[in-house]
């Protein structure tokens, strides 16, 4: 009987560390995010979705009531994503997603880093580096585009001539 009562105070005491560990790890995973600014990464990456939707928008084949129409749906849109892409209701689930992915000493690190001046150079310059590679990808998808354009021609020419092919005959049954 004692030992019970000893295995059910170890596993409870066994318990609490863990989740004072987890606390612990909580908690410097929030300074790490703090630190990384994603706050002002969320934010600007919302501005900059919401500007390319905008740009997005061809309002030059419409009369100008479509237009209008199209304006006031883009407006509740981006009103709908900036209210509901904030930084207040993601926070959560990266401090998970973080405490989940990375260890205590691999988020000390982290923290470490970006701690330093070259590390917030990182993160000052890493959006620009990551537009300025994905522009210069756009010539690449484009050749690409390029270049699967005649496979979709045949692959769509065989889908059309495979519907309009009579189905087989059931085999006979026994």
């Amino acid at each position: 009987m004692k030992r019970r009562w000893l295995l059910i105070l170890l596993l409870c005491t066994l318990t609490s560390v863990a989740r004072a560990d987890d606390t612990t790890k909580h908690a410097k995973v929030e300074k790490l995010l703090d630190i990384m600014h994603l706050d002002r990464m969320v934010s600007t990456t919302v501005d900059v979705v919401s500007t390319q939707m905008k740009s997005q928008l061809d309002l030059s084949r419409m009369t100008p009531a479509q237009q209008e129409t199209s304006k006031q749906f883009m407006d509740q849109v981006l009103s709908l994503v900036k209210a509901n892409i904030t930084w207040q209701k993601m926070k959560p689930d990266f401090v998970e997603v973080y405490s989940k992915t990375f260890s205590e000493e691999e988020i000390d690190a982290m923290y470490s880093f970006y701690s330093t001046p070259v590390g917030q150079a990182v993160l000052e310059k890493a959006p620009l580096a990551l537009q300025q590679s994905m522009q210069s990808m756009q010539s690449v998808n484009q050749e690409l585009l390029q270049k699967i354009k005649p496979l979709s021609d045949e692959y769509e020419k065989k889908m059309r001539e495979e519907a309009a092919a009579p189905a087989p005959s059931p085999a006979p049954s026994k």
